[in-house]
């Protein structure tokens, strides 16, 4: 199952994010008024580097400067202002001036006055989308895609909880735009706020839009490209899952969801982002290769990291609960509605164990995550190993010391209502989610020594022994012949050893470079590593290095 990067294998989707859970930075605003902002989108798609030309019109508040905030960063995307190109300030008596910061800019005005602005919104990648491009902006001859975060210029003055935004798209055909609001609009007006302007996906051009419609919600399921499945198989399932996650939720209250699927090449993922999901994912794939429980995975996050949402500063360090819960009800609800088997949730939780105990940073504290999660694909990595193997223990701990009466659906279902109230999610939260059903709960104790410090699970609490026996095995780890962590920081080969596997493959210490597949927890999988030479680029292909074997425990049904 490639349909994202392994668990193991870095860059790790975020689901989200990801998101989602969605990486986004709340700015503290004391507007308390309803900001208003115009774009207009002009279609340029038919230009030799194909673009959409944006105005933006708004009105600068009570100061002479305003801070103008360009794409930055996304995910593990940076630099995302090479997509915005030939900026102008089309007001007279103002100017712009740039900073140390590239994302952004000043623009000196007066007080209160209409500004408009323009600019060019391009891709700045070629080819088909790739690996974790898909964060990036899109921009075809054919096609676009692309968010709030990563194709708009924001005036720091709209970060508010109070939003009216008005889109214009000229030269589109309105039957296939899509966006986070709704669809077919040339004109439209939304009231919104800037968090979820900011995770708002927008596309067009070759999309085959389905509309799912039941009597308790509207889907709208935009699909371009081909796929190795039909859309109206794609259609019914997205239909099924979505179904499936607000009855778990007893939440039916969706008037309007937008579902994109595109085509990717080596490795692809999901994010939910405003009243929206969109999946990137391997072509030639079946359904069945691992799209149904990413499908799973994404619509959760409507709910755990969207309604139940850390808040500034607690994405990382909670990512154990929004992402590593979201991954366990993934595959809990997909096995429990029949899309999935008993078998294929055995092989889930040995490959959950397998990564875990051959991770180098297994006992790494959740300090550690929070400082290292960027730099180290390990570190990454462990809330998504920890989190679905953690949940499986409350919900088997609740269940015994309840004996029956209560389990980890009625915690979730808990800290929705608190996270509907405007709570940011917490740890205390959680445990007293936890309390309100166990009282007398080993929980707590158990949380602070997995999650908060670093602790090996006692795997005699994570099974039902009348279901399952525990086992082991050893496992060979892999060695890709460098030093993984600095290369893809540096984006140059760094650490090369000699005579490795690396080395006789063609790979050189400093040569630019950058991993694109990579399993550390399987030397039968072979490494790609893209490489410059001459200013052409090509992939470099081999098998590892394997190195000594480690004992890995794994379950089996009885």
């Amino acid at each position: 199952m490639i349909i994202q990067p392994a668990i193991g294998q870095f860059p790790r989707r975020s689901i989200v994010k990801s998101l989602i859970l969605l990486t986004i930075i709340i700015f503290s605003c004391n507007f308390s008024f309803a900001y208003n902002i115009n774009y207009t989108f002009i279609n340029k798609t038919d230009a030799p580097k194909p673009y959409i030309h944006v105005i933006i019109s708004f009105k600068t508040a009570n100061q002479r400067t305003t801070q103008l905030n360009l794409p930055s960063g996304w995910v593990n995307q940076t630099e995302l202002y090479n997509c915005i190109k030939n900026i102008k300030c089309e007001t007279e008596n103002t100017s712009i001036d740039t900073t140390e910061n590239k994302a952004h800019l000043l623009l000196n005005a007066t007080e209160n006055t209409q500004i408009t602005l323009s600019y060019d919104l391009i891709s700045d990648f070629e080819g088909d989308i790739s690996n974790r491009k898909y964060f990036r902006p899109i921009i075809k001859a054919d096609c676009f895609y692309f968010l709030g975060v990563n194709g708009l210029i924001i005036p720091e003055t709209i970060k508010t909880d109070k939003l009216t935004v008005s889109l214009n798209w000229k030269g589109f055909n309105k039957t296939t735009l899509v966006n986070s609001f709704g669809t077919g609009q040339v004109n439209e007006k939304i009231t919104t706020d800037y968090n979820r302007f900011h995770a708002a996906v927008f596309a067009g051009g070759n999309l085959r839009l389905q509309p799912v419609i039941n009597k308790t919600h509207h889907i709208l399921v935009a699909v371009y490209g081909k796929f190795a499945f039909s859309d109206d198989s794609l259609n019914r399932i997205v239909d099924k899952i979505i179904t499936n996650e607000h009855d778990f939720w007893d939440d039916h209250d969706y008037p309007y969801f937008l579902v994109t699927a595109f085509p990717c090449r080596n490795a692809g993922g999901g994010t939910g982002y405003t009243n929206s999901f969109s999946i990137f994912y391997e072509p030639q794939l079946k359904m069945e290769d691992g799209l149904i429980k990413l499908l799973y995975h994404e619509c959760f996050h409507k709910w755990n990291g969207q309604k139940i949402d850390p808040g500034d500063g607690g994405e990382f360090t909670c990512k154990w609960f929004i992402e590593g819960f979201t991954d366990y009800y993934a595959e809990k609800l997909s096995i429990d509605n029949k899309l999935q088997s008993q078998e294929d949730y055995v092989k889930y939780i040995n490959n959950l164990l397998n990564v875990l105990y051959i991770s180098p940073k297994r006992n790494a504290d959740n300090r550690q995550i929070e400082e290292l999660k960027y730099t180290d694909p390990d570190i990454y990595n462990l809330p998504y190993v920890r989190g679905p193997l953690f949940a499986l223990l409350c919900n088997n701990q609740m269940m015994r010391e309840t004996k029956g009466k209560y389990n980890l659906d009625n915690v979730m279902r808990e800290i929705l209502r608190l996270g509907e109230q405007g709570k940011p999610f917490t740890l205390d939260m959680f445990l007293k989610a936890i309390a309100k059903f166990d009282p007398m709960s080993t929980i707590p104790e158990q949380l602070n020594q997995i999650i908060i410090n670093g602790r090996d699970f006692n795997l005699n609490d994570l099974f039902d022994h009348d279901r399952y026996s525990i086992n082991y095995k050893d496992v060979t780890v892999v060695d890709p012949g460098f030093d993984f962590n600095l290369t893809q920081k540096s984006k140059k080969i760094i650490g090369l050893k000699n005579g490795s596997n690396a080395e006789k493959a063609g790979l050189k210490e400093g040569m630019e470079g950058q991993v694109t597949s990579y399993w550390s927890n399987d030397a039968t999988k072979a490494i790609k590593v893209q490489v410059k030479q001459d200013n052409t680029l090509k992939t470099i292909t081999y098998f590892p290095n394997p190195v000594k074997p480690i004992r890995v425990p794994y379950i089996t049904k009885i």
